[in-house]
């Protein structure tokens, strides 16, 4: 689930909870945390920081540390304000702290206190939200004891979790690379897999039907997933709850029980067609258009066309959130990113495999080997752009893997000079690479294995020239330059002004891609910066790629003492720095805005 949609349901969330005009700012003290703007003064003053997430992009979440007592005399009497007035909860809580069982604990709910029961929730189809519950709401959901609680609908716990998730996600495990180096844990992807809530299960711990209502989109499903789902008792293979393994997972979901967290088929069939449309299941992968057209409009959730053709919903929860289709706050958002449900889909759109296939790019090998063919982001504008751009590479066989990040049979530098983003890569991919002659695990290049190996275990398949963050090129002539600063430890310095040059000058070399103010939020940005003067792709390319499109904002990165300082001693005028940089830097103060 991506963080647009995390962005997306927090911001619609706030606004319900927190409408525009009853927020005022204050600053957080001084502390643990750093100055953020809060929710009111009174939070600030009033707790040894700010209280729960009212200040902005705090990177944890804690209980104040003070003494657990009630500040008033009625909190036992109407104990239950704690939860259900919402007029008067957010502070009730915090005059009854001791009442409403929110001193700092070992098992403490992370979040607003008054939210895990006002919304409710702790179990749902989906996953990202179950697994914000249980590491927020701990206490609500009764997890402490590891007692389960009671099932509740989806819709009810929706925004809490958004609110969750989307201040919590830069936190989770997998959230940021963990520079681990060429070492590898000896512990199984199992021994690292936490244990959280059921997935597809009802009450009674059997699979639902939907649980198994699609099918694995790869034929190699067994091969990492020995021991297909079943439905009662509800088990399945444990590799399938294997966190490194997840989206793998997604990709086998009938074998792993997980089909009704597969967003192709979770909008539903059309209403009136429910029962008609496990009969027409067989004729789900028709190439007919007449009739593929029809099972798009009415089965779709049969034929797990949900994400498919033109018509189609961006987001998993669009079906059960459809009243949000005509809410005054999150209509239009929703009605652009739920088309489907939202019955506002384009007439006339091109279907997927319409017009002409062919390659009309030179580079279209080297697009492939990035993963450009099933990247579904090019395909967003334009439905047919995968197909009319590079239709014939992405139809032909993979390239040999030894020539992958390899010159002549050996292994380029750039193809082990990055980390590994989980300490388990080494229980996947047990081969060790070597680098002459070219050689790696098998499994690296295998499709069933393709994002685990590129975007969490480069080092170890020895694919680190796919690397988003090694994958863009140093500044021009400085190619051999940047070696030897790397040489000499200069990628690592903690000096800002060396660190900023090296982000300059030498992204590539130190694995800076994706570092410093101006960088690139998408993988291949470089191999498609034809798209940066796209009339129709161009605005979004220049926003998600701005280092490729050279569209960095032009300000002042550091305090305007500072920058004047810089500029008083021929800073803007340098020959040294590129006028991006200076731009960049202290654009501002050196007029270039």
């Amino acid at each position: 689930m991506s963080r647009l949609l995390f962005s997306t349901l927090a911001s619609i969330a706030l606004l319900l909870l927190f409408p525009i005009g009853s927020l005022s700012e204050g600053v957080c003290p001084q502390g643990p945390y750093h100055p953020e703007n809060c929710h009111t003064q009174h939070d600030c003053e009033r707790w040894e920081f700010c209280y729960n997430g009212y200040c902005c992009n705090t990177t944890a979440f804690e209980h104040a540390e003070r003494e657990c007592v009630d500040l008033r005399d009625d909190c036992a009497a109407n104990v239950d304000k704690c939860w259900n007035d919402v007029s008067t909860r957010v502070q009730f809580y915090k005059e009854c702290y001791k009442t409403c069982g929110y001193c700092k604990s070992d098992c403490v709910d992370r979040t607003d206190p008054g939210a895990c029961a006002f919304f409710g929730g702790c179990y749902t189809a989906w996953p990202i939200y179950n697994k914000a519950m249980y590491n927020d709401c701990r206490r609500y959901c009764g997890h402490c004891s590891l007692d389960a609680p009671p099932s509740v609908m989806l819709w009810q716990v929706v925004f809490v979790c958004a609110l969750v998730a989307a201040t919590v996600v830069s936190a989770e495990p997998d959230g940021g690379a963990q520079e681990t180096g060429s070492g590898a844990s000896s512990e199984s992807p199992e021994a690292t897999n936490s244990t959280g809530p059921p997935r597809c299960q009802d009450s009674s711990g059997n699979l639902l039907d939907s649980a198994t209502s699609c099918e694995d989109e790869m034929a190699t499903c067994s091969t990492v997933f020995k021991t297909a789902a079943v439905k009662s008792p509800g088990s399945r293979d444990p590799n399938c709850d294997v966190e490194l393994l997840a989206d793998i997972a997604q990709k086998c979901s009938k074998t792993c029980g997980i089909c009704c967290e597969n967003p192709n088929y979770s909008c539903g069939d059309a209403k009136g067609y429910e029962a008609l449309c496990p009969q027409w299941k067989k004729s789900c992968g028709t190439t007919e258009p007449t009739l593929s057209e029809t099972l798009s409009k009415y089965c779709a959730g049969t034929c797990g066309l949900c994400m498919k053709g033109s018509c189609r919903d961006a987001l998993p929860e669009c079906s059960s959130m459809g009243i949000l289709c005509n809410d005054v706050t999150a209509g239009p958002v929703w009605k652009q990113q739920c088309a489907r449900t939202c019955n506002t889909c384009t007439n006339g759109a091109p279907s997927p495999n319409a017009g002409p296939c062919g390659d009309t790019r030179p580079k279209c090998a080297q697009y492939k080997s990035s993963g450009f063919c099933t990247n579904e982001f090019y395909n967003q504008k334009d439905p047919t752009f995968i197909r009319r751009t590079c239709g014939k590479t992405c139809a032909a066989a993979p390239p040999p893997p030894t020539t992958i990040c390899a010159t002549n049979g050996v292994l380029d530098d750039t193809a082990t000079n990055c980390f590994d983003k989980s300490p388990d890569c080494k229980t996947v991919f047990t081969t060790a690479f070597t680098k002459s002659p070219a050689a790696r695990d098998a499994k690296c290049t295998q499709d069933i294995y393709h994002d685990l190996a590129y975007k969490k275990c480069p080092y170890t398949c020895a694919l680190c020239c796919k690397d988003s963050e090694f994958e863009c090129k140093d500044a021009l002539g400085y190619e051999t330059t940047c070696q030897g600063w790397k040489a000499d430890g200069m990628c690592q310095s903690t000096d800002k002004t060396t660190k900023d040059m090296m982000i300059e000058k030498c992204p590539g070399t130190c694995g800076l891609c994706m570092t410093g103010a101006c960088r690139n939020t998408l993988d291949n940005c470089d191999e498609m910066a034809m798209l940066c003067t796209d009339a129709t792709a161009g605005p979004v390319w220049k926003d998600k790629c701005p280092r490729t499109c050279n569209s960095c904002l032009c300000r002042d990165d550091h305090p305007a003492s500072l920058c004047q300082q810089y500029k008083d001693s021929g800073f803007c005028t340098s020959k040294f720095y590129d006028h991006g940089f200076i731009a960049r830097t202290c654009g501002v103060t050196c007029g270039f805005c």
